[in-house]
């Protein structure tokens, strides 16, 4: 068991170093494509040690963080498998009209969409992934709320938080998924503070 976990922690940390690898460049494509500010206003980031700690104390800890009652934006960042979705889910009980996503879900969609243009199956390479495809893929898709709570929605019904466990987790979706991100930070960060026409 020590040597699986082994084996499977550094390939974990492996995977995110490559992703992340991949972001920083896709920040600064972003940049460049003035799609995002170099020098945004964000607070600062707040260390949480996580190690032997249950879901719901990281959660408490973090409320106890918060500086108001409302209106707050938390961003959580962690290595895959360090349980922020389970945390994720632990302050949303805690915090009344709490909003959650997922970047992770919004760059599979894109994924997703731009996959369609080519054979089932079939791996599209990274030079397909145009400025021209990237906004054909974004107009299809909005941040709104529906039926009294948000979620991302493609071509104006397909609700993404019922595909996220199956269409959006294809193996070719998991594939490609790091080199769409680095291409999309941009995009993906402007979904969510343009105002949608289809909130209902």
């Amino acid at each position: 068991f020590a040597h699986l976990s082994a084996v499977e922690g550094a390939a974990i940390q492996q995977r995110d170093a490559e992703d992340e690898e991949k972001l920083a460049v896709g920040i600064n494509i972003a940049i460049e494509k003035k799609v995002i500010n170099s020098d945004p206003n964000v607070a600062d980031t707040i260390l949480i040690d996580v190690v032997g700690k249950c879901a719901e104390a990281v959660a408490a800890e973090i409320v106890g963080k918060l500086p108001a009652k409302t209106g707050n934006v938390v961003v959580l960042q962690g290595l895959s498998g360090t349980g922020k979705g389970t945390t994720v889910k632990k302050l949303q009980s805690y915090l009344d009209n709490c909003v959650c996503w997922s970047n992770g879900n919004v760059f599979r969609s894109i994924t997703h969409l731009l996959a369609e243009e080519f054979p089932q199956g079939s791996p599209f390479p990274e030079e397909a992934i145009t400025a021209e495809r990237i906004s054909k893929c974004v107009s299809r898709m909005d941040f709104c709320k529906v039926n009294g709570e948000f979620d991302v929605v493609i071509d104006g019904t397909l609700r993404v938080s019922t595909i996220q466990n199956t269409l959006l987790k294809r193996p070719i979706i998991s594939q490609r998924v790091p080199t769409v991100a680095k291409y999309t930070q941009g995009e993906v960060c402007l979904l969510y503070t343009s105002p949608s026409p289809r909130d209902s």
